[in-house]
């Protein structure tokens, strides 16, 4: 591919270090479908690098752009815009496993021009009984609650929440609210700039056929981190938006979640789980909120 080729669509692989597994979906992507008018770039934080370097070609067909370490998220993100060339960028988490077909089904409801942007779904592969408890909270991207119960779809298949788990987002829109916002380190920029994209008035569409496998957390410490960490990120938030309608609807989703679970013997793990991860998104919160600081740029 070169410089002149017209890419309309970037698939951004954002992650913390190159690994082999790094490696092996960004194969993945690759032989999903970008050929030509796609690109896959991995951007890997380096410890070596002030600023964004050039692009270093990975044997598998993708690209390296390696970048600061311990910006954020928000930051990271950014930069994939940025050093991207697609009119559609694709956002995929590094720990994820794309199904056959996902590629065209994630793309194939921006044939309506109307749509801004596309959220997938995730499935997550039975696990251990801890494991498939804590995926019945619904974390990642659902987890196995499913998509909609944890953040609504309507009967149009339109949804209010994007997750860079698993989407799709035209440029143009991206440029029009002002990115990612960086001030957003510790998870929940997906769902902050979800937000001001509803703000704006665009559309997104939930496509449950783009399908991406994500493993389940599976360790007590694991979980700890994960939920102090979005309480974190939820007191960040609430500094951009009222939070009343997103609390009101994670409650409505644990009613639903005990419902689902209701004759399963893992309700035992499920409703101890469900009051630590409020203590601990509370304890984040609180933490945040005594001791946090405003490190990085809002939104243009």
């Amino acid at each position: 591919m070169t410089d002149s080729t017209v890419i309309a669509v970037s698939v951004a692989l954002v992650t913390r270090r190159l690994t082999p597994d790094v490696a092996r979906l960004s194969a993945r992507l690759v032989a999903l479908g970008c050929g030509e008018g796609c690109e896959v770039l991995v951007f890997a934080e380096d410890d070596a690098v002030a600023a964004p370097a050039p692009r270093e070609p990975l044997d598998v067909g993708a690209q390296l752009v390696r970048i600061p370490h311990g910006r954020g998220l928000g930051y990271n993100r950014n930069r994939a815009i940025e050093l991207s060339r697609g009119e559609t960028i694709v956002f995929v988490d590094d720990d994820c496993s794309p199904a056959e077909n996902w590629f065209g089904q994630l793309l194939a409801p921006l044939a309506d021009t109307e749509i801004a942007a596309v959220m997938g779904n995730v499935h997550i592969p039975p696990s251990t009984f801890l494991g498939d408890s804590i995926s019945a909270l619904g974390f990642p991207g659902g987890g196995s609650a499913g998509f909609a119960v944890m953040f609504g779809v309507d009967e149009r298949g339109f949804t209010d929440h994007l997750s860079t788990l698993n989407c799709a987002i035209r440029r143009r829109v991206l440029d029009g609210v002002g990115g990612f916002d960086e001030t957003m380190t510790f998870g929940a920029e997906d769902g902050e700039l979800s937000y001001r994209i509803r703000q704006a008035g665009y559309r997104i569409k939930f496509q449950p056929t783009a399908v991406v496998d994500h493993a389940a957390r599976t360790s007590l410490s694991e979980f700890t981190r994960w939920f102090f960490r979005r309480g974190r990120a939820a007191y960040q938030f609430s500094r951009r938006a009222k939070a009343g309608a997103v609390i009101g609807r994670r409650l409505r989703s644990y009613k639903t979640i005990v419902r689902q679970n209701a004759r399963d013997a893992k309700l035992l793990a499920i409703v101890p789980l469900l009051i630590a991860s409020v203590v601990l998104q509370e304890a984040g919160f609180a933490w945040e909120w005594a001791f946090g600081r405003d490190n990085a740029r809002m939104p243009g």
